[in-house]
């Protein structure tokens, strides 16, 4: 079934002025506008996370999938860590090879469709900035410091503050709401030679 938003912006009266002829007075029909396709499957994603009791806390789930099918990461290892306004990320996962060393980290922004549609880019970037303190600290050895050892966060960080070198870090925002579509942060290079990069899975992606 096709949708459609109703255009409620009508000129019409109730009341016309005196002297006025009264068919004037007849409702016009309302003027209709089909979503878009990225309006769509908004409308269609946030319906299915509606139907969870927590959405905010099944999103993480539902995104990651989106892009694992992607064929962009796999492996995919979900946390939820948050020091503060320091760090946090929601995901992370790791490859490496006798070539190349990959950290993958995740971290997601639900915004609640019936008040937020979009997010810019002042609140995307402060969350890039905590996924990539995570890393930091933790090739310092300081995300080790009173974490449980069998956590999911310590073995990252344990991955991160071993391993020699890592060449690329990717950071992915995920969130259903919409980013800006000329927002496309360009990679950036550590004092360490890691490359990072920059990655926005939104509803319109």
């Amino acid at each position: 079934m096709e949708t459609f938003i109703e255009d409620t912006n009508s000129d019409f009266t109730d009341f016309p002025e005196e002297g006025q002829e009264q068919e004037s007075r007849t409702v016009p029909p309302a003027i209709q506008r089909e979503l878009t396709e990225t309006e769509k499957f908004k409308k269609d994603f946030d319906e299915e996370l509606e139907a969870y009791d927590d959405p905010e806390a099944e999103f993480a789930n539902l995104a990651i999938e989106y892009i694992q099918a992607s064929g962009d990461v796999d492996d995919v290892s979900l946390v939820s860590y948050s020091r503060g306004n320091t760090v946090a990320i929601d995901g992370w996962s790791f490859k490496g090879d006798e070539d190349l060393t990959y950290i993958d980290l995740f971290l997601s922004v639900y915004r609640n469709p019936a008040t937020d549609t979009r997010i810019s880019r002042n609140e995307i970037e402060p969350k890039f900035n905590k996924m990539k303190r995570f890393f930091e600290m933790s090739a310092e050895g300081r995300t080790l410091v009173g974490t449980e050892t069998v956590s999911d966060i310590y073995q990252i960080a344990q991955l991160i503050y071993e391993t020699k070198k890592i060449d690329r870090l990717r950071l992915f925002i995920m969130t259903n709401a919409i980013a800006p579509a000329d927002y496309d942060p360009d990679n950036s290079e550590m004092p360490s030679g890691t490359t990072v990069e920059y990655h926005i899975w939104d509803a319109r992606r």
